[in-house]
């Protein structure tokens, strides 16, 4: 048995973007001198089940001021930087970098959690950050997942490179997940603007619950989904 997750990256850039990657079977061929009991432990198998890592599609750096509270760089343009850098809390060093990735299910429910630390890796990001990961049910919500991070103390600047591994995703199931690529469209982002604005009135929607009770689009959004299927 298997569940069909439709994917799409939702950056100008998509094209590049590559499916998410098995964890534990990268993870054995980086060590495979001394991982093989490892993976093979059911704990640590059970533990993995369905984990996949999301690859960074830009080389990217900014450093922080705290004194004067502000963030430079070097890379790209303003408007790179405007679409990407979210400053959340400059005094706490909370912070978002956007490459925005969706995932949409047409089981009646699958729980998935993202924004994971991808602590099986050794790179910028478990070096560098202390991750904020979330969950929800992507057979009955459509928004796209979030990268939100503390950067630590002892840095001042936040470094992603092309290719890593800059979060997982879990998907909370024991069925094989079968990826399937497709096409933002203009309908599309029609109905991500109608979610988005849902979420806008908080004092009626406070739960995840309420936004699923009012999530109304999800016939919609297959149908879609299934004429850009790539």
């Amino acid at each position: 048995m298997s569940i069909n997750v439709y994917w799409s990256c939702l950056e100008r850039e998509w094209m590049r973007a590559e499916s998410p990657t098995p964890v534990l079977p990268q993870f054995a061929r980086r060590y495979s001198n001394m991982s093989s009991g490892v993976v093979q432990c059911p704990a640590m198998k059970d533990e993995h089940k369905n984990l996949f890592g999301i690859k960074s599609l830009y080389d990217y750096e900014f450093t922080i001021d705290i004194e004067n509270n502000t963030v430079s760089t070097s890379d790209y343009d303003k408007e790179f930087y405007d679409w990407h850098v979210l400053v959340r809390d400059f005094s706490e060093r909370f912070f978002s970098f956007s490459q925005e990735y969706i995932f949409f299910t047409d089981a009646p429910s699958l729980q998935m959690s993202a924004g994971l630390l991808p602590h099986l890796e050794n790179n910028n990001i478990v070096e560098r950050c202390a991750v904020v990961p979330g969950m929800f049910d992507i057979g009955k919500w459509y928004r796209p997942i979030e990268f939100a991070f503390f950067l630590k103390p002892q840095f001042d600047k936040f470094k992603i490179e092309k290719d890593e591994i800059f979060q997982y995703v879990k998907f909370h199931t024991s069925k094989k997940i079968n990826f399937i690529q497709f096409r933002e469209s203009d309908m599309l982002k029609s109905y991500l603007n109608d979610v988005i604005n849902i979420r806008k009135n908080k004092k009626d929607i406070q739960s995840l619950l309420s936004y699923y009770k009012h999530f109304k689009l999800k016939k919609h959004i297959l149908k879609n989904i299934k004429e850009n299927i790539l």
